[in-house]
């Protein structure tokens, strides 16, 4: 009977030590499984990282080229706005020319033709210089356009990288999450 015991003891010891183990290679299977989604959620969180600092600095740079456009518009509508006034008031020059060109050539008398002449010369210079000033508005009109095409684009291309932004950040948060669940199940 001594002998069964002993033998069932043994048994025991040898089932026991078996278990034992076998729990101390779960455990180390477990230990190198944690240390792995460790790793690789610390990968993820220095991927997230480098890449929000990477869209962060692109967003930067659109809203720096967004507010440059916005300053290059405003400043291409004053100089067209400066540029209108100079057409009117060369207009109104032109104009206050002909119609004192159209008085003196009334009178008669060879010193008055002239003068007429000279007036003559100085409604063609005037015409030029007013032909010159709806050319340089024109073309401020022109650049004013461009100038909101790119802001546009600009703020388009704004969000966009926003949007893309936003994704990123709920996909690298979603793997985040998954990450730890996995390794909080490894725990338990």
């Amino acid at each position: 009977m001594q002998n069964e015991r002993e033998r069932q003891e043994n048994e025991s010891r040898r089932r026991s030590l078996q278990e034992t183990e076998r729990l101390e290679n779960e455990v180390q299977s477990l230990k190198s499984k944690l240390a792995e989604e460790s790793t690789e959620t610390k990968r993820i969180s220095a991927r997230r990282e480098y890449e929000s600092r990477d869209l962060q600095e692109r967003i930067d740079k659109v809203n720096a080229d967004l507010s440059l456009a916005r300053e290059q518009l405003a400043a291409a509508t004053t100089a067209r706005d400066q540029l209108q006034a100079r057409v009117e008031e060369q207009g109104i020059l032109l104009k206050s020319s002909e119609e004192k060109l159209v008085a003196l050539s009334q009178t008669g008398g060879a010193t008055d033709v002239n003068h007429e002449q000279q007036l003559g010369v100085e409604v063609a210079e005037l015409k030029k210089s007013l032909d010159l000033t709806k050319a340089e508005l024109r073309d401020a009109k022109e650049y004013a356009e461009k100038m909101k095409e790119i802001a546009a684009t600009a703020e388009d291309a704004l969000q966009d990288m926003n949007s893309t932004h936003d994704t990123f950040k709920e996909t690298i948060d979603q793997q985040l999450a998954e990450k730890e669940v996995s390794s909080f199940r490894l725990l338990n």
